[in-house]
């Protein structure tokens, strides 16, 4: 899942304040102006339950190691 479909059902604001960030760097990282950092990853996909995967949020890195 992206995560401009993840806030189609749900709230950027609570998920910005789930991270201690602004919803205009959230609002960045949907709209692919910025990329989600790689050390936010794990952090969210614990926050949305898997649903948001770090392959999925930055498929240039391999997770796998």
């Amino acid at each position: 899942m992206t995560l401009s479909r993840y806030f189609q059902t749900h709230s950027m604001t609570e998920f910005a304040g789930a991270l201690g960030v602004s919803v205009s760097l959230i609002s960045m990282w949907t709209s692919r102006k910025r990329r989600v950092p790689v050390s936010r990853c794990l952090e969210i996909q614990r926050l949305t339950g898997g649903i948001l995967r770090c392959e999925l949020l930055r498929k240039d890195i391999n997770w796998r190691r």
